[in-house]
This record gives C-alpha cells, sequence and structure tokens, in this order.
C-alpha cells in the first residue's frame, strides 16, 4: 500500500517536472486520502489500480472581474453538488486547451476563441475521491489542470449566453472579488448573490444564493487549501497582484 501512494504521488512529481516551463507546482489537500493510506495501521490494497486521469478546468473571468463558478449535480458519481469551475476529463489525444475550452462549452454553453481570449495555466492539482480517507477508499485520483480565461465581456452579457448541461450541471453563478475575499476571511455572513438554477423544464431561472453557503463552513478558516477550487479562487486573487507571465498556446 505505501509503495502504491508512493508510486501516485511520484507520477504527480513528474507531472510537476514536465509542466516546469509554467512554474507551476502541483498541490494536494493536507487532508489527501493517498497520503493518509500510508499512516493507516491495517494496510489497504486498493481494489482495482486505475491510474491518474488528467482533468481541465476554465476560471472564466468577465471584464468587471467576475468568475463563473457551477454546480454539479446531484447524481453524479463524485463530488455531488459541490461548487467548481467547468470542466471535465481530457480525452485521449485531445490537446490542453482544446480539452478545457470543450469543457466549458459542453457544461456552460460558453465558446471562447482562444485567439480573443486571454488564458493562461492558473494553478495545479491533485484531487482524490472520497476527498477524506474517513469515508472509504479512494476510487478516483485526477491531476487538474485550472486555466483563467479574461473575456471582453461582462458577467451578464455572457450569463446571457450560457446554457448550462442538465446531465451535469445543476446552477452556476457568478463571483466578484468581493465574494471570494469573504470567504477567505472565513467570517460568516448573510451576503446574497444571484444564481441561475437549472428547472425540471431545462430552463434556467434566478434565484438567491448564500456565498457563505457554497463551501462547508471550516473550508477556509485556517489558511489551508482544501479543494482544486478553493486553490483556483485563491490564486485568481493573487492574480490582481502580478502580471502573467503563464500564456498557453491554443496549441497546447
Amino acid at each position: 500500500m505505501i509503495c502504491w501512494c508512493y508510486t501516485l504521488h511520484m507520477m504527480g512529481t513528474s507531472w510537476v517536472i514536465k509542466m516546469k516551463k509554467v512554474q507551476e507546482q502541483l498541490m494536494h489537500s493536507p487532508e489527501c486520502p493517498l497520503w493518509k493510506l500510508q499512516q493507516c495501521s491495517t494496510p489497504v490494497t486498493p481494489s482495482q489500480n486505475r491510474g491518474i486521469y488528467v482533468g481541465v478546468a476554465v476560471l472564466v473571468e468577465s471584464s468587471d472581474s467576475h468568475v463563473l463558478m457551477t454546480q454539479r449535480c446531484d447524481h453524479l458519481r463524485t463530488f455531488p453538488r459541490a461548487w467548481v469551475p467547468p470542466g471535465g476529463h481530457l480525452e485521449v489525444g485531445e490537446s490542453i486547451m482544446h480539452g478545457a475550452l470543450r469543457e466549458l462549452e459542453e457544461e456552460a454553453g460558453l465558446v471562447l476563441d482562444p485567439r480573443n481570449t486571454n488564458t493562461h495555466l492558473i494553478c495545479l492539482w491533485e484531487s482524490a475521491f472520497p476527498p477524506l480517507i474517513t469515508l472509504g477508499e479512494p476510487k478516483s485520483h485526477h491531476v487538474v489542470l485550472y486555466f483563467h480565461s479574461k473575456c471582453q465581456e461582462t458577467w451578464k452579457q455572457l450569463q446571457a449566453k450560457i446554457k448550462l448541461d442538465p446531465k451535469e450541471v445543476k446552477a452556476c453563478t457568478w463571483l466578484s472579488r468581493a465574494n471570494v475575499q469573504s470567504l477567505r476571511s472565513g467570517q460568516n455572513s448573510d451576503k446574497k448573490i444571484q444564481q441561475f438554477v437549472v428547472g425540471e423544464d431545462g430552463e434556467i431561472r434566478p434565484a438567491e444564493l448564500d456565498v457563505h453557503g457554497m463551501f462547508h463552513t471550516a473550508l477556509w478558516q485556517d489558511g489551508e487549501i482544501y479543494t482544486g477550487s478553493q486553490l483556483a479562487l485563491t490564486k485568481w486573487l493573487e492574480h490582481w497582484t502580478e502580471t502573467p507571465n503563464r500564456t498557453i498556446s491554443s496549441k497546447m
């Protein structure tokens, strides 16, 4: 079991070396179950060694500085009901950029042209599900590449184009910098924003959303990073204080 965990993480390390040109470190939760398995008193052998899959996600930013988040459907096998940037699996033989923009179009209906959009890699995240060893043996293992894509339209203009895939997405919302800073502060509030929910008829309707109800209350309170979405939003705030130097060619 220790060898299995070591191999998975060493494969992750190899990925970081491969991606060294974009200067992003592969991050994972301090509660990562792949590491916690090494501490189990009784060794656990995985039922299947499925290997590591590659995921891609796009943090879309509007011209008025809001970012798009989508809520996963209740029936999905991994991370049901979680708020995440649009994304999914990279297909065999598919370029990284094409996969990221394809997933964005499939899940949210947004079509971005990389030639007219400032898109760059913002972070790398090692994801396992279930996310805690107390919830059971890890059944999936991904390295997720998060991209930040700055658009030339406001969030309301972009929202008018959105068509959520009801098989995977149940709602979406747009977070401002103030919203994310409020989350990072760890101080709960009654702040309400607008979300857009897919009805049973497939139509998208506006509704209220409690910003601090999007994530577990303890997630932002100790300064640690526990999820890829949390890391991407944190990096997005940091992005405002530095000049991006990790633009990815559309040929990737």
